[in-house]
């Protein structure tokens, strides 16, 4: 069957403003009931069958409507192709339908993918429903309905659009009213289509299918009520392309495709469109919608499909916990298209609620989408909630839709952008995932703060989004740890509570001093993390304690949650590395604490880097200072040498090289910065100049040989020179006079002050003996500030004076100190011998070659190859990543200012990288149904590695290219594969692993006794005589104290409760217990003065509890004496061994059978027996799959015996039938004629009895034909003529077949036919004169130079394709545009050939291939219209010839 059914308010209600503003409008008597009072749950797992709540909704419901729409989920498990159980889901479900007894059950659907069944059901099919052993969740088929010119620019899409990211080889799913393929907008861009339309009586929903085939092209057309306009107008935002079409402008990803799924059924009842006015519509039913985003699922290999998007919604809540488990369903499909790698984008509805949203959009793995204004505000009717991920433009959106275009507007609108901006990213950066798609849009986002509530939340921003996901060396998360889903209580008592401006929807506090609450996030990627927390505000929270467990220690945060809640606040940046347990931890230890969310941003800073970039020339014996600088990392930083610095000078921590320099030289050296994540080094040169070779001149901003123009101001800058440094915003110029005294080349310096306003572009002239230079720097660098930065080196005579001058003409400008150095005469040009360190392939190299003499600075270069990666730098310093190993010969070159060199010899020694290898050898086992990951890893080789498999991993687990395994399974069993580890340069390592998917089971037995650890009372409670204990003892009170017994539940799971007491004659006939559960809090009276209850387990009822909960069973005294001795909690489904596979599908002979055996209860694994007969074919194994070949028809009766791992046993007689074929028949009722010498083939079939066949003839067949025993009739016909005989056939049993039948050989049609200008069967118009022409084909040509047409008629006696040729002769009068006509079967083509060239007269020239019939009358004809023409010859050969 092809679609799931479940009902929710879908109707396609467009409510259209006089502004043509479309507002979605839902149907609010199908809305869900609101929650009014909640207990947090603690970590989220879809409800076991339905909640209380809900169930209690339903038979209200079935009281009113006497029947229901349901979809279940049955249980499933599955192993890979190498084991021996193998479940078919259609197997199971077709099972499942049959093992029900009550009359009024009725089967609608089955889902392909997800072990989900649509039933109608009354009150006693609902109440079977629920107690049926193979059920994992029952809840209600709800219906719901449907909810670019200036909006593409504000996203910034035209941007990306420009750079060419456009949705290029991407696809989008629009689950929609259907799609107009043929629009001009959408033109080409359908590449698949399906239609899950239910026709429903009892609804009077009818199907708006085009076709029986719901897959075929045209199915997802647009249905014809005027709302059908919706789907259109959707897939126009997410990809139309106005290209060649007039469009006002392009869509979010114009060049992606679309897979267009109709998904909604037309309604006749005003009850179910919500009055007569707005009666017909269209509503969707939930099983249609996920039967559709199955299908898209379906697709996910055919198509690279970035998002799903569904504009559509219905119900509104108001806590995503609640969300989330009623539609159950709807989220598995979901979360199986985010393992894939596919977003589901919905739109949040149009209710203008500010704290809730609407179903589907509501439920937390989906990317719900709200609206926003050309003005970046939320949109008056869209609906927002704290945990909504995105907003995007939804308000006045102009889009396609039949016959046109029209302005909506809706979070309809909106849902598309974002669906859109996926395909984007998707093309940006191919390898990225899902979540890191969606986690750069929500960390680039524009803030917009929602009316109301106040949330803060992002609207897109591609651009930025685009930068996050390319740009990075990190990829983008953001990771959201809510308390419904996330981490557990340490200590204490927590209490829950609804809170509308809490994520979610609710949180939890405590007042217990004690109390502290621990989450434990999974951290995917090692970096630093910017943490955030969530809460809504609470009086007495003043002074809650959060201690942070980081990668570089602890901390202790002290928060205000009295006050400013309802957003996020940031709590500081983190370093967290991944896989290791990072703890934060709530306590209440100082004030209340409130615990709600956690949100950690890889911030991702730049990476850390030594921004100095040359280290000014020193004078031995003077006074040298100098700061290094850095960027990136995370501050602050620490630096210090690697190797000596030169004699007399030291670094300290804080960056500053300084000292009296002992030695004058050329000296390198490495320098260290470390903060507080990682470490980088650079090296440097520095030349000490000896102290009676130089002349240092200085000149600063308030020396007297200074002038300057236009206004200069004392700038706050820090760390000038002397006393101050200045400033000018204006055109002015400020210049320092040098007075010269030495002839000789002077290396100039200036230095000035940072500020953010100074130009990243001032000119300093500098006039010298050749004239005058220009030199612009980067005053806006703060890593070049409050230094002396080298503006080059110039020649100066002795007695004149020069001026170097700065200027503001650029911008803001920094007029501070200048400096000039000179040398005298230089000592010989050296380089000075050292050995290279030694290097490894795959790690960063470093070194630093060193010259004296000369005249720096130095140039340096390499006169033999380096190894491959390694670059020798113009500056002496050699640098890069080798790739290879060896030893290496180097000859290196010096060159100083003067042009003078040096060179020398040094030996390179590159040494192999570490051997690659994984270092994961074994994998977590999975538990079906629940979020996997696991992360590879690897050492050695050459980093980064990227990651692949063969064999096949678990379905719907993936192992992504960064080594992740992640996803959701399914399905049991174990699979075996092996990964592949790549490093940067090509090396492999391959090991082989396995994981297994175990089944997600209830937990066991729980029993607390009085005195237990887990126990807690008030009052005084004493030891009591009564009998008989549970244990040892027994206590009572009687003065209204109450004893608690808290659980430690391990497992979600439903539970059987139990108390024990025992019995004495003052027990109080109305004692209380309150049983604290997932759905709230139950009393349960119980008569404890009644001794037939006592001394035995007493049942108190059954409860939903899950892990981490609030959850007790507690007694009180406050009705009269009390007992409190001991308490248990059995799970329901711990239920004794069962065979539960109790209907066989049957079968039919000579076809495929597979059946699994199912058994409930015990202990698992189980083992199987058969005693009794299996159908002929089908064998059995201990695993219990049946499966073969049946031979014969009949029904079987056998015996099954499952054993579990206690020696528990269980049997059933049961039974597989398999069909009675139908009588054995010929289906070839004549035969195809055949041609004499051709080869003849023709294969006879049969229906029916007991394949395989054995085929005869009585008779004879024609001369070399002949007949094998499969039925075939083959061989090459000698003579024509037609010859009868009798077929039969028989098969493995009884039956036999017996027709009378004939072949007809035909003599061969001629291969060739010639028509001549001289033949009878031609004809003429106009006068056609015997040509002189050259070699015509026989006897003579003819011509016609004005509007003559010339006709052969050729007689066509074998059906099939001709080439055609055409025989004219040359003549330089003939035309080069001559046209001939070939009729054929079905048409005519007209085609012009050149007469004029004289290469081409003379011969058969070919015209084409056309088809003819046998018997049937054509036509070629040419004509002299175009100038003189000849006619000739024609000639038709058969291609098959």
């Amino acid at each position: 069957m092809r679609n799931l059914h479940r009902l929710w308010s879908f109707s396609l209600c467009l409510f259209c403003l006089l502004t043509s503003l479309c507002l979605l409008l839902f149907s609010p008597s199908l809305q869900p009931q609101q929650q009014t009072a909640i207990t947090p749950e603690q970590q989220y797992k879809p409800p076991l069958l339905i909640s209380g709540q809900e169930e209690r909704r339903l038979k209200k419901k079935l009281t009113d409507t006497k029947r229901i729409r349901v979809i279940v989920r049955l249980k499933q498990t599955s192993t890979d192709n190498n084991a021996k159980l193998k479940t078919s889901l259609d197997a199971q479900q077709q099972t499942f339908a049959r093992s029900l007894k009550s009359a009024n059950s009725r089967y609608l659907a089955k889902s392909k993918v997800l072990p989900l069944v649509v039933m109608e059901v009354d009150a006693s099919g609902f109440k079977e429903l629920l107690a049926h052993p193979q059920l994992v969740s029952v809840e209600e088929d709800r219906l719901l309905s449907p909810l670019l010119s200036s909006s593409i620019p504000l996203i910034g899409a035209d941007s990306l659009h420009a750079s060419g990211i456009t949705g290029n080889n991407q696809t989008l799913a629009i689950l929609d009213t259907g799609v107009d393929a043929d629009h001009d907008f959408l033109s080409g861009k359908i590449v698949a289509e399906a239609c899950f339309s239910s026709t429903y009586a009892p609804h009077s929903a009818t199907s708006v299918c085009p076709f029986a085939d719901i897959y075929t092209p045209g199915s997802a057309a647009p249905c014809s009520l005027g709302s059908c306009d919706h789907g259109t107008h959707v897939a126009g935002i997410a990809a139309g392309n106005s290209s060649g079409n007039g469009a006002a402008g392009d869509g979010v990803a114009k060049d992606a495709d679309l897979i267009a799924v109709q998904v909604f059924s037309h309604f006749a009842d005003a009850d179910m469109c919500g009055s007569a006015s707005t009666t017909p519509c269209i509503l969707a039913y939930t099983s249609d919608i996920i039967a559709g985003l199955e299908y898209v699922y379906s697709q996910r290999n055919n198509f690279t499909i970035a998002a799903a998007n569904l504009s559509l919604g219905g119900g509104s809540y108001n806590r995503m916990f609640t969300c989330d488990a009623v539609n159950s369903a709807t989220k598995s499909i979901i979360d199986l298209l985010r393992a894939a790698g596919i977003a589901t984008v919905i739109s949040a509805g149009n209710d203008g609620n500010n704290t809730a949203l609407n179903s589907p959009g509501c439920i937390s793995s989906a990317v719900s989408t709200g609206s926003s204004t050309d003005s970046n505000n939320l949109s008056g009717f869209s609906n927002a909630a704290s945990w909504l991920p995105l907003i995007a433009p939804g308000s006045g959106i102009i889009s396609s839709v039949p016959g046109g275009y029209q302005n909506k507007s809706g979070t309809s609108m909106a849902a598309p952008h974002v669906a859109g901006a996926f395909a984007l990213l998707a093309q940006a950066q191919p390898t990225s995932s899902m979540e890191q798609r969606l986690a750069a849009l929500t960390l680039t986002g524009v803030d917009i703060t929602l009316p109301g509530s106040g949330f803060i939340k992002p609207g897109i921003k591609l651009t930025d989004a685009v930068n996050a996901l390319q740009a990075s060396n990190l990829p983008p998360v953001d990771l959201i740890l809510d308390d419904d889903y996330h981490g557990a209580p340490l200590s204490g008592t927590f209490s829950g509570e609804n809170a509308t401006l809490a994520y979610g929807g609710s949180q939890r506090y405590s007042t217990d001093s004690a109390s502290s609450y621990r989450f434990t996030p999974q951290i995917p990627v090692s970096g630093v993390y910017r943490l955030s927390a969530w809460w809504q505000a609470k009086s007495g929270a003043n002074q809650a304690s959060l201690h942070i467990n980081h990668a570089l220690g602890q901390s202790t945060i002290t928060l205000d949650q009295s006050s400013a809640g309802g957003n996020w606040h940031t709590l500081g940046n983190y370093s967290f590395t991944a896989g290791n347990d990072h703890n934060i931890d709530f306590t209440a230890s100082l004030s209340q604490v409130v615990v709600d969310a956690m949100r950690l941003e890889l911030i991702n800073p730049p990476p850390l880097a030594i921004s100095s970039q040359l280290l000014p020339d020193a004078i031995a014996g003077e006074d040298y200072r100098q700061n290094l600088t850095a960027s990136g990392g995370l501050p602050p930083y620490s630096w210090s040498a690697l190797e000596p610095l030169p004699a007399g000078l030291s670094l300290n921590q804080q960056g500053l090289l300084s000292g009296l320099p002992e030695i004058s030289g050329s000296f390198s050296f490495q320098i260290q910065v470390s903060d507080q994540l990682s470490s980088t080094s650079k090296t440097f040169a520095l030349v000490v100049s000896q102290a009676n070779q130089s002349r240092e001149i200085i000149i600063d901003n308030n020396d007297s040989n200074t002038t300057s123009s236009g206004t200069w101001q004392v700038s706050g800058g820090q760390n000038p020179w002397d006393t101050n440094s200045l400033y000018s915003n204006s055109n002015s110029s400020f210049s320092w006079l040098a007075d010269i005294d030495t002839d000789g080349a002077y290396q100039v310096y200036a230095w000035w002050t940072y500020y953010s306003t100074r130009s990243t572009n001032v000119p300093y002239t500098i006039s010298h003996d050749g004239g005058s230079t220009s030199v612009e720097v980067n005053q806006r660098n703060q890593a070049l500030a409050s230094q002396w930065v080298l503006l080059g080196t110039f020649e100066f005579s002795a007695d004149n004076s020069y001026s170097i001058t700065v200027d503001g003409s650029n911008g803001q400008a920094s007029a501070d100190a200048v400096k000039l150095v000179t040398s005298a005469a230089p000592q010989t040009l050296t380089i000075p011998p050292f050995t290279l360190p030694t290097g490894q392939v795959g790690s960063d190299y470093n070194a630093a070659f060193s010259a004296s003499g000369g005249l720096a600075p130095y140039s340096w270069s390499s006169t033999s190859a380096l190894p491959s990666g390694l670059t020798l730098q113009s500056s002496g310093i050699l640098t890069g990543l080798p790739l290879e190993s060896g030893s290496w010969p180097l000859t290196i070159q010096v060159m100083d200012q003067q042009g003078d060199s040096s060179q020398a010899d040094f030996i390179l020694e590159i040494t192999p990288s570490p051997v690659l290898e994984i270092t994961t050898n074994q994998l977590a086992d999975a538990l079906t149904g629940q979020e996997y990951t696991a992360l590879l890893s690897g050492s050695g080789g050459v980093a980064p590695y990227s990651w692949s498999h063969s064999g096949d991993l678990p379905p719907d687990l993936l192992l992504s290219d960064s080594g992740q395994i992640s996803g959701v399974p399914l399905f049991a069993g174990i699979w075996n594969f092996e990964v592949t580890i790549t490093d940067n340069i090509g090396q492999q390592s391959q090991v082989s692993l396995s994981l297994a998917v175990n089944e997600a089971r209830a937990g066991t037995e729980i029993v607390i006794d009085n005195g237990d650890s887990n126990t807690s009372f008030t009052g005084n409670w004493l030891n009591s005589s009564g009998a008989p204990p549970w244990g040892s003892s027994s206590l009572y009170n009687s003065s209204g104290a109450s004893y608690r017994w808290s659980p430690d539940i391990t497992q979600a799971n439903r539970y059987l409760v139990y108390a024990w007491w025992t019995y004495y004659s003052t027990r109080s006939a109305t004692v209380p217990y309150s049983i604290s559960h997932d759905n709230g809090l139950t009393v349960i009276t119980t008569a404890q003065n009644n001794s037939a209850l006592a001394g035995q387990w007493y049942l108190l009822g059954e409860f939903d509890f899950s892990p981490g909960g609030d959850n007790y069973i507690q007694v009180s005294s406050e009705n009269g004496q009390a007992c409190a001795d001991a308490v248990k909690l059995v799970p329901v489904n711990n239920t004794e061994l069962a065979i539960t596979s109790l209907v066989f599908p049957d079968g039919s002979p000579g076809q495929d059978y597979q059946a699994s055996l199912t058994a409930g209860g015990g202990e698992p694994p189980y083992l199987w027996s058969i005693t009794g007969v299996l159908p002929n074919g089908l064998t059995f194994d201990d695993s219990g799959f049946i499966s073969g070949i049946p031979q014969l028809g009949g029904t079987f009766n056998f015996t099954l015996t499952v054993s579990d791992q206690l020696a528990s046993q269980a049997s059933a007689a049961l039974s597989i039938t398999i069909a009675e074929p139908a009588p054995l028949s010929i289906d070839n009722q004549s035969l195809a004629d055949a041609s004499v010498n051709e080869s003849y083939q023709v294969q006879l079939t049969a229906s029916g009895g007991y394949p395989p066949y054995s085929w005869g003839i009585t008779g004879t067949l024609p001369d070399g034909l002949t007949l094998n025993s499969s039925g075939q009739i083959s061989g090459i016909p000698s003579q024509a003529g037609s010859w009868g005989f009798d077929i039969f056939v028989s098969d493995q049993q009884t039956g036999t077949d017996q027709i009378p039948s004939g072949i007809t050989v035909l003599e061969l049609a001629p291969a060739e036919i010639i028509v001549d200008n001289l033949d009878s069967n031609t004809g003429r118009t106009g006068s056609w004169t015997t040509s002189s022409g050259p070699q015509p084909w026989q006897g003579n040509s003819l011509y016609n130079n004005n509007a003559g047409v010339f006709s052969w008629h050729p007689q066509i006696a074998s059906t099939g394709t001709y080439q055609v040729y055409a025989w004219w002769t040359y003549h330089s009068n003939r035309s080069d545009k001559v046209p001939y006509t070939v009729s054929y079967q079905g048409g005519s083509t007209t085609l012009e050939v050149n007469q004029h060239n004289n290469l081409l007269g003379g011969q058969w020239n070919l015209l084409g291939e056309f088809p003819f019939n046998a018997g049937s009358q054509y036509t070629i004809e040419v004509s002299s219209s175009n100038g003189q023409a000849s006619a000739d010859a024609v000639r038709l050969v058969k291609v098959n010839n």
